[in-house]
């Protein structure tokens, strides 16, 4: 016995020394700041994206795992071997006599400088003016005038970029160099550059068949011209000149001035067509490298080389094409690539989410609940493309793509939107969609399915308040499904092909599944995430609740005040299309701290003593705080949901306590200036959604209003009027999305509300002596004091029941 009670301490000893040991060990490790590495809201996230990456590539490219067997020519074959894959196998020798080919084809490349043409109009345009200039200069002799001309003629002829013949220019000086002639001349220039000037012809006897590509030295724009026939070279172009000045102009000018235009064009013209060897020779290599090779295609499934069989050359060309695919080093950086990829889409898309979508879920929660919903999405894709594979072999009628349309990827972007609302399933609908699309075949179209099917699932749930909705909404995206698929069909032609009702069929299926599947997980996640939903909410404003019953036992006075703030926060939410049952319903729970000490709030004091008169105004402060904490700890402890903590935690924002401010200060007299103005503010944050900051209005607009002496329609809105204002003016609505408008529309929606609080009532008479006294005179009463005594007495019931109604009131 006291061997066994000595072993027994032992191995007390020993525990109690090993958990010393373990809780230094955790001491050391947040020491050292390890501890606070894991618990960082970006370390948690980051380790999601990586995890989350790594499984989608694991899943995308499981080969990576296996090593395949290197095969010889001469080797017999130890097992069938299938094709993994489809895949095509390159016939080089067909490849490289189609690039031959297009290489030949292809057309020479020729500059078309279409400087050419605006140089010649200017050297024709300062050249001619220059000699106007002295026509200009006054009067002046005609000798005199024609000496100067003459004089000037070298100078023109540098201007002009060519010699001019005496008799040519003594036909400009007649004509003083006029505007017509210089037009003329470039007219008949102009039509032969804009066509293009080569300077041999015989440079294009060989492009007659492929033709010539022009390329715009300015523009760098390129024109096939297949008709080279139709270019001019110089000899041409000058030759036809004399003809077309004939044809044009003959009627309009002398013939000494014709003769003069046609000289001073011909000698003006120049060629604007080069060829350009360098990118002649690029144009060919890429019309060679823009051939698609010759391939002869291998089909997945397709026997490559059977048991036993020796290995040819050719078998051994497909096995090296699959190895090549499969090989350790290459699935590998696939994998790698593949969650670069992923982890890139996901990082991108969270953060332009988070930037640029005000309502997008991004606590460290809601991220680890769209990553655990987007893998099962994943999983459950890549399960399905084997039992897809499956029923295709069992049944050849039955299309592998057929079958895949029943998998219910929609029920992600309902789940999200359901627990964190529309603007995050959008994101997350996108993200799914690619992810899947990647993983069965690296579809568009199939991307689109997944897309509009999880479009459809998420809108059809914003307005989800009883479970049978998601069955309704999963009926839903299966006619959306059917919609998408007719449109797919009849984009590949196969619309009216016998596959196309097997695809209807298996979309509608895979709608019901989305509504099945939904219908299953939305409590679990309740459950696992404690988020509340809308059936959730309508479930807590139940006044069944345990909450609400101790608030109505506890804090009667706050329970009616929070119903009253539930009502106004509703109404307040409908006006601006918030959620206007999570308003309500925060409403209800936003002020439960007050259980633990309801007495210290106005709501429940019964007496007219106050307790916070023999506080300090401090100490009075950090009761009324308080109860912001006390209602987080409850709202945890009863599982209300993070969003409704939130709105709890921010529906006082971090507004001022002024009356115990003000109180602080007069007790301080002169020195009032050590009154801290951060000890008697509420620690925030500030309202961050739109909910909050009506729970924050309706709570102040109710207190305030029922502090009225005369609640006349007038001075509610006044009140109503004076709060918002205040609180806008405080800042406190700084950082949630109510606008201007938002806020015109609540004081309205409150004004409603509270004047039918307030209504006034019709004081009724009480007839009830009157009666009296006239029927006793009609039965010939003859007492004549007893209706003086009524009478008398008429007055103290009166009395009585005004008190009556006073405590009724209380």
């Amino acid at each position: 016995m006291k061997r066994i009670k000595l072993e027994n301490m032992r191995l007390i000893q020993a525990k109690f020394h090993g958990r010393d040991l373990f809780s230094r060990g955790i001491g050391l490790l947040e020491r050292v700041g390890v501890i606070s590495v894991f618990k960082n809201d970006s370390f948690q996230k980051w380790s999601i994206l990586i995890i989350l990456s790594i499984s989608m590539a694991v899943l995308l490219y499981p080969q990576f795992l296996m090593s395949p067997r290197t095969y010889h020519i001469g080797d017999v074959a130890n097992r069938d071997i299938k094709a993994i894959q489809d895949y095509l196998i390159e016939d080089e020798i067909s490849t490289q006599k189609r690039r031959m080919e297009a290489m030949e084809k292809s057309p020479a490349v020729y500059d078309f400088d279409e400087t050419v043409l605006s140089h010649i109009r200017k050297r024709l345009n300062i050249s001619f003016q220059s000699m106007r200039a002295l026509y200009e200069k006054g009067p002046m002799g005609v000798k005199t005038r024609n000496r100067i001309l003459w004089a000037k003629k070298k100078e023109f002829e540098n201007l002009l970029g060519t010699p001019v013949k005496n008799s040519t220019f003594q036909t400009l000086v007649k004509g003083k160099f006029s505007r017509t002639l210089e037009e003329t001349i470039f007219e008949l220039i102009q039509p032969y550059l804009k066509v293009g000037i080569i300077k041999d012809r015989s440079a294009l006897v060989n492009e007659k068949e492929r033709g010539i590509i022009l390329r715009g030295i300015l523009t760098r724009s390129e024109t096939l011209v297949q008709d080279v026939e139709g270019l001019w070279d110089l000899k041409t172009a000058k030759r036809d000149m004399r003809n077309m000045a004939e044809e044009e102009f003959g009627s309009r000018i002398d013939p000494k001035a014709l003769k003069t235009v046609r000289e001073i064009a011909q000698s003006m013209i120049l060629p604007n067509l080069t060829f350009n060897k360098k990118a002649t020779e690029e144009k060919r290599v890429e019309a060679g490298n823009l051939v698609k090779p010759v391939f002869f295609q291998v089909k997945k499934g397709e026997i490559i080389v059977r048991e036993g069989e020796r290995i040819d050359e050719g078998i051994l060309k497909k096995l090296d094409v699959q190895a090549k695919m499969r090989s350790h080093k290459n699935m590998l950086m696939m994998a790698l690539g593949s969650a670069f990829l992923v982890g890139i889409l996901l990082f991108v898309a969270y953060k332009s989410a988070r930037l640029h979508i005000t309502k997008f879920a991004s606590s460290t929660k809601d991220v680890f609940f769209l990553a655990i919903v987007l893998l099962f999405l994943i999983i459950v894709t890549y399960i399905s493309s084997f039992i897809a594979d499956g029923i295709s072999r069992g049944y050849p009628y039955i299309p592998q793509n057929s079958v895949l349309y029943c998998i219910p990827i929609a029920v992600g972007g309902m789940l999200v939107t359901i627990f964190l609302g529309i603007h995050t399933a959008i994101t997350f609908s996108f993200i799914v969609s690619v992810c899947c699309a990647l993983l069965i075949e690296h579809s568009l179209q199939f991307f689109i399915y997944l897309f509009i099917g999880s479009l459809t699932a998420a809108h059809g749930v914003i307005q989800y308040r009883e479970r049978g909705t998601l069955i309704k909404v999963g009926l839903l995206v299966g006619l959306v499904n059917i919609a998408v698929i007719i449109g797919i069909n009849m984009l590949n032609g196969t619309l009216f092909s016998t596959n196309a009702p097997i695809d209807m069929m298996f979309g509608v299926i895979g709608g019901v599944f989305v509504g099945i599947i939904g219908t299953g997980l939305s409590p679990l996640i309740e459950m696992s995430f404690r988020y509340p939903s809308q059936v959730k909410l309508l479930e807590l404003i139940s006044v069944d609740q345990p909450l609400l019953k101790e608030l109505m036992v506890q804090s009667p006075g706050t329970y009616h005040h929070s119903v009253l703030v539930s009502n106004l926060a509703e109404a307040g939410a409908e006006a601006i299309n918030a959620n206007s049952l999570l308003a309500k319903v925060s409403g209800y729970y936003h002020d439960i701290g007050k259980i633990k000490k309801p007495m210290y709030f106005v709501e429940n004091q019964r007496d007219s003593e106050s307790r916070h008169e023999k506080l300090a105004p401090s100490m009075s402060a950090l009761i009324l705080i308080s109860h912001v904490r006390d209602g987080i700890e409850l709202a945890k402890q009863y599982g209300l949901g993070e969003r409704i903590i939130d709105i709890i935690r921010e529906h006082h924002g971090t507004s001022l306590i002024s009356f115990f401010y003000e109180k602080a200060k007069r007790l301080r007299g002169s020195n009032h200036g050590s009154v801290k103005v951060e000890d008697f503010r509420y620690p925030g944050p500030k309202p961050q959604t739109k909910e909050a900051g009506l729970v924050m209005l309706a709570d102040a607009v109710e207190a305030a209003t029922r502090t009225l002496v005369d609640p006349t329609p007038a001075r509610v809105q006044g009140t109503v009027q004076k709060i918002i204002n205040g609180v806008f003016s405080d800042g406190q609505l700084d950082e949630c999305e109510l606008t201007l408008r938002d806020l015109h529309k609540i004081a309205k929606s409150f004004n409603k509300i509270l004047s039918g609080i307030f209504h006034h009532r019709i004081e009724y008479p009480e007839p009830a002596v009157k009666t009296k006294v006239s029927k006793r005179k009609q039965n010939n009463d003859m007492d004549k004091q007893r209706p003086k005594q009524d009478k008398d007495k008429q007055e103290e019931p009166k009395k009585d029941g005004r008190e009556s109604l006073k405590r009724l009131g209380m």
